[in-house]
């Protein structure tokens, strides 16, 4: 059963992001980038179904992601801290404090992924703590290049500053601390893993077809 379930959810996860590609990089829907934040939720969906982590610390751990990781990037948006200057798009839906809600689901979803590919280098929580938001800061290398073609986000005379990347390293790494702090499985999120590496390939071919 179980062996069905990952290989079900990771052909939904390959047909959204084939879905993506074909209506953004190949321009075959104009509209596709608008569903951007639909993407991100169902992605985020199949990785909750999968996780193996059961109790209240994993909730208040995701909670926590969630609602910090939207903080940080309202504060980011009303005063360029710790990010740098910049304001986001429509493509990524609702917005509270002129950034979109999903966000905070991002936050979650890259963190969470992040931690879980770091699981397939070592069995070490301090070396995971440390490598995983190395993974999540590569992520957002694969993301930056496209973030104004998209309509994500948008930075202050197009460039990006430095302290964007330090900061996001900096703010995943207390993200991995806590979750290896509060959280005891040692069991790894399979489909989390493997949803991090389709959304390297997503946005590695966009920047291919850009």
């Amino acid at each position: 059963m179980k062996k069905y379930k990952l290989i079900i959810s990771l052909s939904i996860l390959l047909i959204f992001h084939a879905v993506g590609i074909a209506g953004i990089g190949f321009e075959l829907s104009p509209k596709m980038q608008d569903l951007s934040w639909l993407n991100l939720l169902l992605t985020a969906l199949v990785v909750w179904l999968n996780k193996p982590e059961n109790g209240k610390s994993f909730i208040y751990f995701s909670l926590l992601v969630f609602v910090l990781g939207l903080g940080v990037e309202i504060l980011g948006v009303a005063t360029g801290f710790p990010f740098g200057n910049y304001y986001y798009g429509t493509s990524l839906g609702i917005k509270v404090f002129e950034v979109p809600l999903i966000l905070g689901l991002n936050w979650w979803l890259l963190v969470y992924n992040s931690i879980q590919i770091s699981g397939w280098i070592t069995s070490n929580k301090l070396i995971r703590t440390i490598i995983a938001p190395a993974f999540m800061l590569g992520m957002d290398m694969f993301i930056e290049p496209l973030c104004a073609i998209l309509d994500f986000w948008f930075w202050k005379d197009e460039i990006i500053p430095t302290e964007n990347y330090i900061s996001w390293y900096f703010i995943a790494l207390v993200f991995s601390g806590i979750y290896f702090k509060w959280i005891e499985t040692k069991k790894i999120n399979t489909v989390g893993a493997y949803a991090f590496i389709i959304q390297i390939i997503f946005f590695g071919i966009l920047n291919l077809l850009r």
